[in-house]
């Protein structure tokens, strides 16, 4: 979960951990800034003469290179949109140069969790899947909590709880595609009381994930089947036809639509 980039001689290393958000829903498309994206690829040229184009004065200090990431993060609009230029430059980085400066970026800046989501999240229904990967590595880094080795939901409560995932069920995907398991508890501990959430998160310890199938399968709530899609998408071995027939019948768009995957996949399959 670190990365590290060399420039202007300094090593960052770059770690990313949780945070509370507001997310907006808005257009997939990323349209780039031209002059944003001219001076991220000035910037990490391997060439120094084209960097050094950057500082006429031939002042190269971080506090100088601060002024200027400020100076073009203003121009994109803020934080946030800052982020999808970034999210877009590192989509087209053509060497790894490219591909880590983003991240330098950030904590040069010290961009916030908050800010960083914000500016991803909205176009994480996009189908440039180059972009749609982007997002998950990104989102991931986030996400990933280092101490308890697990993936942590909890900052889109907010979100679910005002149900406005339902605007963009790409969202949701991500969570179970990434932790079913994190996932499922997220929203249990949601819709559920305390203990009705641990009892049902104690259903998916068992090491033969086909009996956690088993006995959560005559559950209705669509986040729960959606669980079990996905041990069966991620496990075809688990896959229970007669479960998967039943769950054709849901009004759930994401349940459907994982129960569709999941028969053209054994469709190509056999």
């Amino acid at each position: 979960m670190y990365k590290k980039l060399i420039l202007l001689g300094t090593i960052m290393i770059i770690s990313f951990g949780n945070a509370e958000e507001q997310i907006k829903v808005k257009n997939q498309v990323i349209n780039p800034n031209e002059q944003v994206q001219c001076f991220l690829q000035m910037l990490s040229s391997t060439n120094l003469l084209e960097r050094q184009k950057l500082f006429p004065d031939g002042i190269t200090s971080e506090f100088v290179l601060k002024a200027k990431l400020n100076d073009f993060k203003e121009e994109s609009g803020g934080n946030s949109e800052f982020i999808a230029q970034l999210l877009f430059f590192k989509v087209n980085a053509n060497n790894e140069m490219e591909k880590l400066l983003p991240l330098y970026i950030m904590e040069q800046l010290n961009i916030s969790k908050t800010d960083q989501y914000a500016g991803i999240i909205p176009y994480i229904g996009t189908t440039n899947d180059v972009m749609k990967a982007e997002i998950y590595e990104w989102l991931e880094n986030i996400d990933y909590d280092q101490k308890k080795h697990s993936y942590q939901f909890n900052h889109y409560k907010n979100l679910i709880q005002k149900n406005m995932y339902t605007k963009n069920m790409e969202l949701v995907k991500y969570m179970y595609t990434t932790s079913p398991e994190s996932a499922l508890s997220t929203f249990a501990n949601i819709n559920f009381s305390k203990y009705k959430a641990k009892s049902l998160m104690d259903k998916t310890k068992y090491s033969d994930k086909s009996k956690t199938i088993k006995v959560l399968a005559d559950n209705t709530e669509w986040w729960i089947q959606l669980y079990i899609l996905e041990l069966m998408s991620q496990k075809p071995k688990l896959i229970v036809p007669e479960i998967i027939k039943e769950f054709e019948l849901s009004n759930n768009y994401i349940v459907s639509n994982m129960v569709q995957k999941i028969q053209n996949e054994q469709i190509n399959f056999e």
